[in-house]
């Protein structure tokens, strides 16, 4: 069940965020077959949903608190709570 959650909430956050790293600002184009439940790649690395709180420092798991993040600021970010969530703008 969790599972099919989260790919429902992929979707929201996507267009929430407007398909955008919010640290960076890196764009990802919406595929014209995308299937809503699947994660959008630019051919170099994917747009991931990450949580703006983490699970692992009291984080929920609802939708206000992801965000889409790049791979490489995911990887950056890590656990950190950052208190800014739109870095580029």
């Amino acid at each position: 069940m969790a599972k099919n959650k989260n790919k429902k909430h992929r979707s929201i956050i996507y267009v929430k965020n407007n398909f955008t790293c919010v640290y960076c600002g890196l764009f990802f184009e919406k595929p014209n077959n995308w299937d809503r439940k699947s994660a959008i790649h630019n051919g170099y690395m994917f747009l991931e949903i990450d949580h703006i709180i983490p699970l692992s420092k009291g984080g929920s798991d609802l939708i206000e608190n992801k965000q889409c993040l790049c791979q490489k600021c995911n990887n950056t970010k890590s656990n950190k709570i950052i208190e800014k969530e739109v870095v580029y703008g």
